[in-house]
């Protein structure tokens, strides 16, 4: 994974997206949060969006969120596809993708349970 300065600095996200990223990153962040920056900044700076809508999976995935549904995991997934896709890296965020879910620890599973298009792509 990308640190949190280089990714901002990378795709010109500006100090106010480093700051996100350096609080989101390596402390639980809602994942609702996340996707919503992630969509909010898909246009502007994919390169962003790519790296906020993975760390949302990730923290899913470690079971820190209450309330979740499969929107949740759909939107996540959504969201890193399409900025990876949009900077020609599907491939490698897929495999990305593919470690979080193999790592789920949340509750019950959660993310690696809930069916179709989010982990049809993998």
């Amino acid at each position: 994974m990308t640190t949190a300065a280089s990714a901002v600095t990378r795709y010109a996200g500006g100090e106010r997206a480093v700051r996100f990223l350096e609080k989101a990153l390596p402390a639980p962040c809602e994942p609702r949060t996340l996707n919503r920056a992630a969509r909010d900044h898909m246009a502007n700076n994919p390169g962003f969006a790519l790296d906020v809508a993975l760390t949302s999976p990730r923290w899913l995935a470690t079971g820190w969120a209450y309330e979740i549904t499969s929107l949740d995991v759909h939107a996540a997934h959504d969201h890193a596809t399409q900025a990876a896709e949009a900077l020609g890296w599907a491939q490698g965020t897929r495999a990305r993708i593919r470690g979080i879910v193999t790592g789920d620890h949340s509750p019950g599973m959660f993310v690696r349970q809930v069916p179709g298009r989010a982990h049809s792509s993998l």
